[in-house]
């Protein structure tokens, strides 16, 4: 019985294991959930020696349900109108990939993270910072990207930007 469990594992091993004889741009990349999948889903993955970009966001458990909606309502919009105007920055905007958390910290905070895969340094936009430039470059006025700047600072505790190069080991 535990010789047949090992053969089925080891099987089941050398099914899922990564491709090697593909070069990885060609690499299959599962489909996310969610009607944005398809577009979302190009131009993903930067190369060897490409800059990423990861932000992560500390939000405390109160303010899960209003920093999900403000994602969904505010910025998501505004990522997909300055990816559709904006080029140069296509290609990182719609290769962003939201990752959500499945739990708490220790802390009782939970983190998102969003990795842009590759980062691209065009900041073509109008001067602000995050999230006021995006925001307006996506067509809000700059009264009203200050005060959505407001509302998502009043919802995280925390959030940390971290710059990364790809490199395979």
């Amino acid at each position: 019985m535990l010789r047949s469990v090992a053969i089925a594992a080891l099987v089941l091993l050398a099914n899922c294991s990564p491709r090697t004889d593909r070069a990885p741009e060609q690499a299959q990349v599962p489909a996310a959930a969610g009607p944005a999948s398809a577009a979302s889903q190009e131009g993903r993955r930067g190369r060897d020696g490409d800059t990423l970009m990861l932000f992560m966001h500390h939000v405390k458990a109160s303010n899960r349900a209003a920093y999900e909606r403000w994602f969904s309502e505010i910025w998501a919009p505004a990522v997909r109108a300055v990816a559709e105007k904006r080029e140069s920055a296509r290609p990182m905007l719609l290769a962003e990939r939201d990752l959500r958390p499945t739990g708490a910290t220790e802390g009782g905070e939970y983190i998102y993270a969003y990795l842009y895969d590759p980062w691209v340094t065009d900041t073509g936009g109008p001067a602000g910072g995050f999230p006021v430039s995006l925001l307006m470059e996506a067509g809000r006025s700059a009264e009203d990207a200050k005060k959505q700047a407001e509302v998502y600072q009043s919802l995280v505790t925390r959030d940390e930007g971290h710059m990364f190069v790809q490199q395979q080991f």
